[in-house]
């Protein structure tokens, strides 16, 4: 459909020619610091310094194998370690029931704070996730997974598989949060090589909401 039929046309990557085109920061999302201030967190997950791991899966030309999966369970035994937190994890759709039993059985379970397996919940607890934890980790294969880690204005890093293939329209976005100092991309392996790399990190923070700054850019063409 011709874009002027549309007040805006929203896109994560711009489009040449089109006046009423918008470059969104993320996709949308209900995610915003302010959002997660108010949620009520469980007390118990505010008992102990916390990390977050979003699971997506096979998607967007990453390729998952089982050596992926038990690689990433031992990486979050390491940090865990390393850096006396815990995990909350929560998959999605296309985790799958195979990569959730290897990472249950490769993840130690005294550094399991709490998990929310696609699988098995009721609800979405991501929100709930994202504000008990100090950074997020999220596997690197769902814009919407990165877009709501980032939108949550904490520290974000990206994992890696070892088979990638993302087309460039992706690496792209990827590039441009590294850009902007709101991501860091890690391979799997190369963190379980050398977790001191959380510790270089350096991360901007979000001067606005992503919501408000989309709001303030719909108003030029309402």
């Amino acid at each position: 459909l011709p874009a002027e039929l549309f007040t805006a046309v929203l896109t994560l990557e711009p489009i040449p020619g089109v006046r009423n085109n918008i470059v969104l920061q993320f996709p949308v999302s209900e995610i915003t610091p302010q959002f997660l201030d108010k949620i009520e967190v469980s007390k118990s997950l505010l008992s102990k310094p916390c990390w977050v791991l979003l699971v997506g899966g096979d998607g967007s030309g990453y390729d998952y194998q089982p050596d992926d999966w038990e690689r990433l369970g031992c990486l979050l035994n390491l940090l865990a370690q390393h850096y006396d937190v815990h995990w909350l994890i929560c998959s999605t759709p296309r985790t799958g029931k195979d990569a959730q039993t290897i990472l249950e059985r490769e993840l130690d379970s005294q550094y399991l704070a709490e998990s929310s397996w696609f699988e098995d919940r009721a609800e979405n607890k991501i929100p709930m996730y994202l504000a008990a934890a100090d950074k997020v980790f999220v596997t690197e294969d769902s814009m919407t997974m990165i877009g709501e880690a980032l939108s949550s204005g904490k520290p974000v890093f990206s994992l890696q598989p070892e088979r990638v293939n993302p087309n460039q329209r992706y690496l792209n976005a990827l590039q441009r949060y590294v850009d902007r100092g709101l991501l860091v991309r890690h391979a799997i392996r190369e963190l379980q090589s050398n977790s001191t790399l959380i510790e270089s990190a350096r991360f901007e923070q979000i001067s606005e909401s992503p919501l408000e700054t989309l709001s303030n850019q719909l108003e030029k063409f309402i």
